[in-house]
């Protein structure tokens, strides 16, 4: 894709454009185009004005308390669509990554569902179904939200693993390949990190909400490695303020009865075991070194053992595969019946070994848009609603992944971390931590050393800065 900025007004209205014309313009893209953005000023009247090619023009009146940047955004992707009529981005103006957080805000404001659909359209220029899904969303997010002083008293705590068996293609997190001693020492220092941390909460009489162990896989550990660190949790964290522990599975290629009893005997609640998907010869082309069988088995093993909340992951727009292939992993996991579905659109990050492979993207014409709506139809089909959704950069056909949940199903976990209305303690290498303010919702982002090394050197230091933030926010 060529294009020419002619920037006429200030500098920094051009600054938030660039991830909205690559949504416009996927890779590949070949077209050249001038554009003009800057203000105007006609008597009482101001605001933005935006041209394309010298001919195609839009503009966006800056009426008190407007934001100019979010004003450049409408009046550049409104010359984009009459630059090429019928072509729509689903999210209008929205690039981030949590669309639901502006619904919240303007529920906040005492909006009722109609009038924030008529801003979510007027101002942000995002279609009726996408709407009507952040609004839904959004709707059954309400009960889990807390209070400013109820979030003071509560936080959630992450828990990384960064190992794994092998590397799948689309992922860019930064695990490793584990190995028995590198695992016993990486262990050791997360456990120290979970009890120095549980009894800083505790003097502060601050509660754990939510805990969630993730990776990586944390199934890679041993049934015992896997006992001991859920029971350093269960001594340090859970209290009767926790209304979830959740261990992400992930691969199935990993899990046997002796961990699921370790885990159902701590009291893990929520399980999820992560396909992606359920076609034998995409597995192996994303390097998931597991066959659609160990899914079965793992999952009706994980029912065995008295997990009653399991959430299976799927992932559209895997290299080659077409609807139909999507159309047969979901019929596969109907059969299943989870109690929660998260549907992903594959995302390039830059990490990821599938970046710059020609085969990294299933056609994106109707595909995606057909592989989503079958999804959702599966999902709902299964009595699952969806309660959670977030967005990325370089997403497939620039939709979203959505989770979707029985009721009573839904992760508390995946709101609170998406919503950031509460503060998230993360430990472990590569773990992020987000400092919320319950004052006015700001955060301060934190995160360890990707390598378990750098981790073993930093958690101290790092807990102790996260904890003189939490201090200086809640007045400790």
């Amino acid at each position: 894709m060529v294009m020419a900025i002619l920037q006429v007004g200030p500098p920094e209205l051009t600054q938030a454009l660039g991830d909205l014309l690559k949504a416009f313009f996927p890779a590949g893209t070949e077209q050249e185009i001038s554009i003009e953005l800057g203000t105007y000023s006609e008597g009482e009247r101001q605001g933005i004005v935006c041209r394309i090619n010298g001919a195609i023009e839009h503009r966006a009146d800056l009426n008190r308390g407007q934001d100019p940047k979010r004003l450049s955004r409408v009046a550049l992707l409104k010359c984009l669509q009459d630059l090429q009529p019928g072509k729509k981005l689903p999210w209008g103006i929205l690039t981030g990554i949590r669309p639901t957080k502006i619904v919240h805000r303007l529920l906040d404001r005492g909006m009722g569902g109609q009038e924030a659909a008529e801003v979510l359209a007027r101002d942000y220029l995002i279609q009726p179904d996408k709407i009507d899904l952040a609004l839904e969303v959004a709707g059954l997010q309400r009960q889990y939200l807390l209070q400013p002083g109820e979030a003071s008293k509560l936080v959630n705590v992450y828990v990384g693993i960064p190992f794994c068996p092998s590397r799948c293609a689309y992922c860019s997190f930064p695990s490793v390949i584990g190995k028995g001693m590198e695992i016993r020492v990486y262990l050791k220092v997360l456990e120290q990190e979970i009890t120095a941390l549980g009894r800083a909460l505790a003097d502060r009489g601050i509660s754990v909400q939510t805990i969630y162990v993730g990776g990586g896989t944390p199934s890679i550990l041993s049934a015992e490695e896997l006992a001991n660190l859920l029971h350093r949790c269960l001594d340090h964290l859970v209290s009767d303020k926790t209304v979830e522990l959740t261990v992400e599975a992930g691969r199935p290629d990993t899990l046997d009865r002796a961990k699921l009893r370790v885990m159902a005997e701590a009291g893990v609640g929520r399980l999820s075991i992560n396909p992606q998907t359920m076609v034998q010869h995409t597995l192996e082309r994303i390097g998931r070194n597991h066959s659609p069988d160990q899914v079965r088995e793992a999952f009706w093993l994980a029912r065995e053992c008295g997990f009653d909340n399991i959430n299976m992951d799927i992932i559209l727009g895997l290299p080659g595969e077409t609807i139909s292939d999507v159309m047969f992993t979901l019929k596969e996991i109907s059969r299943l019946r989870p109690d929660s579905l998260t549907v992903h659109a594959l995302a390039l990050k830059r990490a990821s070994n599938l970046r710059g492979r020609t085969d990294a993207m299933t056609d994106e014409s109707t595909q995606g848009l057909q592989m989503q709506d079958a999804a959702e139809k599966t999902a709902r089909g299964l009595g699952m609603r969806p309660y959670y959704l977030y967005r990325q950069k370089q997403i497939f056909n620039n939709l979203e992944n959505v989770g979707y949940a029985k009721a009573g199903k839904e992760s508390v976990y995946n709101i609170q971390i998406m919503e950031e209305r509460q503060t998230v303690f993360g430990a472990g290498a590569g773990a992020a931590s987000k400092i919320v303010n319950p004052a006015d919702w700001s955060l301060t982002n934190f995160q360890h050393p990707k390598s378990p090394e750098a981790y073993y050197k930093r958690w101290q230091e790092s807990l102790e800065e996260r904890l003189q933030l939490l201090d200086r926010l809640l007045g400790h």
